[in-house]
């Protein structure tokens, strides 16, 4: 008998989940009693509301419960005209880390010009609120992916996204806040983000593994 051929390559995100089911971790009832999950929060814009907390989710497994908390077209900055980031989510109360991606809404070009100066002050505002949590968590700041679209595209701005990634750089490291880079991992990656701005399965997987990586890394000696 031939072989059967498949017609189309398994998609990445099947890998993964084959995976994470093959090599899994305990299940919640196979866990001892007592312990639980540790509860991550993953805060930001449509990026982080389209899907990657769910791939996170998996390839975390049942040892970490993960909560989804993107809203669409939110921004750091707080001006007229904005969708401020917003706090309400009682689930954030008892987080034990914090994800927080935001800043590609705050880079468009109606608003960027007019009010980058106030980034910062705003942003550090957000990542604050998070750091005084009852259940004081680490907040980790990702970095915003590239914008893969011509510019002014959508009012997305590739150009203003690159500053804008700088200085949320420097604010992560002035509040003592660790960074994911997902903006490295994601350069050159066009074809895992299909409309130039959010990411299509292949580029959930990739920001999910990205933060996997950083939240799960054993912490430095001395820390």
């Amino acid at each position: 008998m031939p072989p059967i051929l498949l017609r189309s390559p398994i998609p990445l995100l099947l890998i993964a989940v084959l995976t994470a089911c093959v090599l899994r971790p305990l299940t919640a009832a196979e866990q001892p009693v007592g312990e639980q999950p540790i509860r991550v929060i993953c805060a930001g814009d449509s990026i982080t509301q389209r899907g990657y907390p769910e791939v996170l989710q998996m390839l975390l497994g049942a040892g970490y419960a993960v909560h989804n908390a993107g809203h669409s077209g939110t921004t750091a900055l707080k001006h007229a005209g904005t969708r401020s980031y917003p706090d309400a989510d009682p689930r954030r109360d008892d987080a034990d880390i914090v994800v927080i991606m935001l800043g590609t809404n705050d880079a468009k070009v109606e608003s960027w010009s007019a009010h980058r100066d106030e980034f910062a002050a705003d942003y550090g505002a957000v990542i604050a609120s998070f750091k005084g949590l009852r259940s004081h968590p680490k907040v980790w700041v990702s970095l915003s992916p590239p914008v893969f679209k011509a510019e002014g595209g959508g009012g997305f701005s590739a150009k203003n996204v690159e500053e804008m990634v700088g200085m949320t750089r420097t604010l992560a490291a002035a509040l003592g806040c660790p960074i994911i880079d997902v903006h490295a991992a994601a350069m050159g990656q066009a074809d895992k983000f299909g409309d130039g701005v959010h990411p299509n399965d292949a580029g959930k997987l990739l920001i999910a593994t990205t933060v996997k990586a950083a939240i799960t890394a054993p912490a430095p000696v001395g820390k």
